[in-house]
């Protein structure tokens, strides 16, 4: 086996051991509109998990949509910034130092239109 394999085998164990167990898959999710070109998705994750890794999705049927996002995380009542960008697309991973948080808040404050609901999931560091 060459080592260019081996190493690419690697890789495809690593990526599936990192996003295997999605934290937020059972999460209570509210989306809600807070301007014509703005929105809020809020989850409580039921219980304080640590995270580094958000995969965020935008259903891009009728284009790309968000044009500016923040998430934030939250262990108790104290909000932090995890990630900042500026366009999600079909699918796009934020990393972030790890953090310990119950709640997260993805907060979409610019759109080129209307904002469609976001997917958002979240993993654990890798090791």
């Amino acid at each position: 086996m060459s080592t260019d394999v081996a190493r690419l085998g690697s890789f495809r164990e690593r990526l599936t051991s990192l996003f295997e167990h999605d934290v937020a898959d059972a999460a209570r999710r509210t989306w809600l509109p807070t301007g014509a070109r703005s929105a809020d998705l809020s989850l409580d994750l039921g219980r304080a998990v640590t995270i580094g890794v958000a995969r965020l999705e935008e259903d891009i049927a009728h284009g790309q949509s968000v044009a500016r996002y923040t998430l934030y995380g939250a262990a108790d009542s104290d909000w932090q910034v995890l990630s900042q960008g500026s366009t999600i697309g079909y699918a796009k991973l934020d990393r972030f130092a790890p953090v310990t948080a119950r709640r997260v808040r993805l907060t979409i404050e610019d759109a080129v239109a209307t904002p469609e609901r976001i997917t958002l999931g979240l993993y654990q560091p890798s090791s």
